[in-house]
């Protein structure tokens, strides 16, 4: 019995030992994997690193770059603001000018206006004053016709009169 125990405790053993030695030689690949993996991840990691650095340099070169756009748009936006208030400067002045030459348009209108009927009621006096004298020298070239009214009577009368058209037909 004491053989059988011995040999249940040794096939015990062995067993024990067996599954030790399946378990170290497990233990041993995942060791051997990870130490695989661990240069592949440090790899990755040193990888990771430079990729961080190259886009921290990138990100500052777009940084300095839009800095420089934002600049340069300030600027043509200060020079905008600058020629939109010498435009409406230019407006103002332009509008002030043609109110100005309205304004002057109007008062020479108005003036010809008035010129244009002082100058008709002198037309129409005048023509008054020639429609009176033809009617006169109509009547004095009647009476030189006629031959009961003396001519030389005639012409004196009309040359001593205050019309120069009379006295002008008398000579």
């Amino acid at each position: 019995m004491e053989n059988t125990l011995s040999l249940s405790l040794d096939l015990t053993l062995i067993g024990t030992c067996a599954c030790t030695l399946l378990y170290c030689w497990r233990l041993s690949r995942r060791l051997k994997a990870m130490h695989s993996l661990k240069g592949g991840v440090s790899r990755a990691i040193v990888d990771l690193s430079d990729a961080i650095k190259a886009s921290q340099a990138a990100s500052q070169g777009i940084s300095r770059a839009a800095q420089e756009a934002v600049e340069t748009l300030d600027a043509a936006h200060a020079q905008l603001a600058s020629r939109r208030q010498e435009t409406e400067d230019l407006i103002g002045v332009l509008e002030g000018q043609g109110r100005q030459a309205e304004s002057r348009m109007v008062e020479t209108q108005e003036a010809a206006e008035k010129s244009l009927a002082v100058i008709a009621s002198k037309a129409r006096v005048e023509l008054e004053a020639l429609s009176e004298a033809v009617g006169i020298a109509e009547k004095i070239t009647a009476l030189v016709a006629d031959p009961e009214v003396p001519v030389q009577h005639v012409r004196q009368r009309a040359a001593e009169g205050p019309n120069p058209f009379l006295r002008a037909v008398a000579s």
